[in-house]
């Protein structure tokens, strides 16, 4: 499906990554390098195939072990999660519950930092970008926990439900 999508589109260069990798993981790939999510689609747009094209050197250099065993990372967590999941739903109702309460309190604290130390431009400079790690990290930390819970969860749940309706027809 997607080679063939690739190739209408005249993108005939992933034809032996997706012989050697898969079509889920060139699929990913592509994703990762230029945000294009390929799922579902029946033709590209004259912008993502000048996208795609841009990008096929980085897409073609892209370390496709190392992304296989990202997914298999991915379900070992999930059916981990499947066995014993106290622990982790204890973290992840702190992480959704406490981050954004967090990161307001971190955006006011550097409010007062670039008030108090204006005459000290080095000084509010390393303050204000260690408060903006910070803020993206805890952003990072509650996207990481909605995505686990809201992201392929979801999807894999909805295939699961068509098979099931299919196989009792």
């Amino acid at each position: 499906m997607i080679g063939t999508l690739l190739a209408t589109a005249g993108i005939n260069i992933f034809k032996d990554l997706i012989m050697d990798n898969g079509e889920d993981l060139v699929k990913q790939g592509i994703e990762k390098v230029t945000g294009i999510k390929l799922d579902g689609k029946k033709a590209l747009t004259i912008e993502e195939v000048e996208m795609i094209n841009k990008h096929k050197a980085d897409i073609l250099k892209l370390d496709y072990e190392k992304l296989r065993l990202e997914q298999e990372r991915f379900k070992t967590s999930h059916e981990t999660y499947r066995q014993s999941h106290t622990m982790a739903d204890s973290i992840a109702s702190s992480v959704i519950k406490w981050n954004l309460p967090t990161i307001f309190i971190l955006v006011l604290v550097n409010i007062y930092i670039v008030d108090v130390f204006k005459d000290n431009a080095p000084l509010m400079a390393i303050a204000s970008n260690i408060i903006g790690i910070a803020i993206g990290k805890l952003f990072t930390e509650r996207q990481a926990v909605i995505n686990f819970f809201f992201g392929s969860s979801i999807g894999s749940k909805d295939k699961d439900v068509q098979i099931q309706s299919l196989r009792g027809k």
